[in-house]
């Protein structure tokens, strides 16, 4: 049984977060789950792992040759720093954020999922299904930068809720908001949103 992401130790879930790009939740935790499994999910573990051996563990999260290469060089540099990720995690915010976007396979997303979920900053990360929402919403436009919209959203939900609807917002994304198929008619705020493609949908 895969432990609650609370249950991670911070590494851990710098580790998920990277094998969560660009696949669905289950084959994060299935790749995660062979991860820890047949290699560990240690600095010292993927640092002295073959590649190869880590590939084949995370090929259920796709994309597993750049992450392997990922994963492997991530391990490497916390395996040689004094205080790990932890220590990294209680830098100042921007510190902390420049020092993890250094890191190969961190961007922003993933970068503010550690700072808020891990290190307890009152930040708002901006996924798929968050950037989605707030286009149609009306919050920012399309092409918009990452920057953008999470300043947008930052602006609107107060720092001590930001946690909590960041998780709603994903679930409302994948439950109603989609990128296809969207339940509009069934939506439970649908009179207050003016994304004008609902209009479609109406019949």
């Amino acid at each position: 049984v895969e432990p609650r992401l609370a249950e991670l130790t911070a590494f851990e879930r710098l580790i998920r977060t990277i094998l969560s790009q660009h696949t669905e939740r289950r084959n994060t935790r299935l790749a995660f789950q062979r991860l820890k499994s047949r290699v560990g999910v240690t600095p010292i573990d993927l640092s002295e792992a073959g590649l190869g051996e880590i590939r084949e563990s995370i090929r259920p999260a796709g994309l597993h040759n750049t992450k392997a290469l990922w994963l492997k060089e991530i391990g490497r540099t916390f395996a040689e720093r004094h205080g790990g990720l932890n220590d990294l995690l209680e830098l100042p915010q921007e510190a902390a954020r420049k020092e993890l976007m250094s890191l190969p396979g961190v961007g922003n997303k993933t970068t503010d999922i550690l700072l808020s979920f891990v290190a307890g900053r009152a930040v708002f990360p901006v996924d798929t299904h968050i950037s989605r929402i707030g286009k149609r919403w009306g919050l920012f436009k399309e092409g918009a930068s990452y920057e953008e919209m999470r300043g947008n959203f930052e602006e609107v939900v107060p720092g001590d809720e930001r946690r909590v609807m960041h998780l709603v917002l994903i679930e409302f994304g994948r439950e109603y908001c989609r990128a296809r198929s969207p339940r509009c008619p069934e939506c439970p705020v649908e009179h207050l949103c003016p994304w004008e493609g609902k209009l479609t949908l109406a019949g």
